[in-house]
């Protein structure tokens, strides 16, 4: 038995931590870093996971505890009232899993957000991922032939990605979160290629995971409304926070973006939407003047450089008024 946390976030009021519980065939172990068949064949392998129904959970932090139980697909989630004093950072949470006479550990952490920062919400895939998103089989392709240190990121994101980290901030960061289509499975492939490009640590919410082979042929793909659902949710959980979105018009974030600026008026202070094939795709154009008409810029990119420029441009990264 294994448990995977995934790292959580607070506010004021609450701790949040999702994670899995997986029986022997786990993705555990299982290296990223291969070559191309030994890669290929370990993708695979994190589609054909075993997940635990029914493990009891306890979650520990500062004195305090909650408790859950795992899901039909292994996924778990607390939410921990802690009632305490905001102190800005990654703090580190205990979990504690029973499972029919066998009883497993793990140490997790969860971030709280700096006092009046900004959150940050990004799309993974194509955003600043290059998956090749909208062909399913060259998407695929990339997956099976490319190891986590082949893989590429957008030219510029990383610089963009810490200067939004840093923006408005002397002392702490801005909290960001990577919302995506992609599932579960691929959190462990996300997270290293993440780190080996030195993008900012965040906080990640994924699709529903996957147990089959045939899944995997699906990855990434179906409906993509739960980002906007999620994001959604994090605007409850910061509602006085501003928020900025990066996507790109690959597949729906355009329209998706749009009606979440409407529905939240003066909530989003900028959105970025990456032109995957160089020029914006017609959604890409009508979502923007959606946007812009209620307030908040917008920018339609190449690649994170133009939007770095366009974040100078309008004082998103200037420090705040005295």
């Amino acid at each position: 038995m294994h448990c995977k946390l995934y790292r959580g976030y607070a506010n004021d009021r609450t701790l949040v931590l999702e994670g899995h519980v997986f029986g022997k065939r786990s993705p555990a172990g299982i290296r990223l870093d291969r070559r191309p068949l030994r890669h290929a064949l370990n993708m695979l392998r994190l589609f054909t996971v075993q997940t635990v129904e029914g493990a009891d959970l306890t979650m520990s932090w500062a004195g305090e505890t909650a408790q859950t139980h795992s899901e039909a697909d292994g996924y778990f989630r607390f939410e921990l009232d802690h009632g305490r004093d905001p102190v800005p950072g990654w703090h580190p949470v205990d979990v504690t899993v029973r499972h029919r006479g066998k009883t497993v550990s793990a140490l997790g952490e969860f971030q709280w957000p700096e006092p009046g920062g900004m959150i940050l919400v990004s799309d993974i895939d194509d955003t600043f991922l290059i998956s090749h998103s909208a062909s399913t089989w060259r998407k695929l392709f990339l997956i099976l032939g490319s190891n986590v240190g082949k893989r590429k990121a957008v030219p510029g994101t990383v610089e963009h990605y810490r200067a939004l980290r840093d923006a408005g901030r002397t002392n702490g960061q801005n909290a960001q979160f990577f919302v995506s289509s992609s599932e579960w499975n691929l959190y462990n492939l996300i997270d290293q290629f993440s780190e080996l490009q030195g993008l900012p640590k965040a906080v990640y919410k994924l699709r529903k995971i996957k147990s089959s082979l045939r899944d995997f042929l699906g990855t990434g793909g179906g409906d993509h409304d739960h980002k906007a659902s999620k994001i959604d949710n994090l605007l409850a959980f910061y509602p006085h926070r501003p928020f900025v979105l990066l996507g790109d018009d690959a597949q729906r974030d355009p329209e998706l973006y749009a009606e979440l600026v409407e529905q939240h008026p003066g909530r989003i202070k900028a959105v970025y939407l990456r032109a995957i094939k160089g020029e914006p795709s017609p959604a890409a154009r009508a979502a923007q003047k959606r946007i812009e008409a209620q307030g908040t810029a917008c920018c339609c990119c190449r690649n994170g450089t133009e939007a770095l420029a366009h974040s100078r441009e309008i004082g998103l990264l200037d420090p705040p008024e005295q």
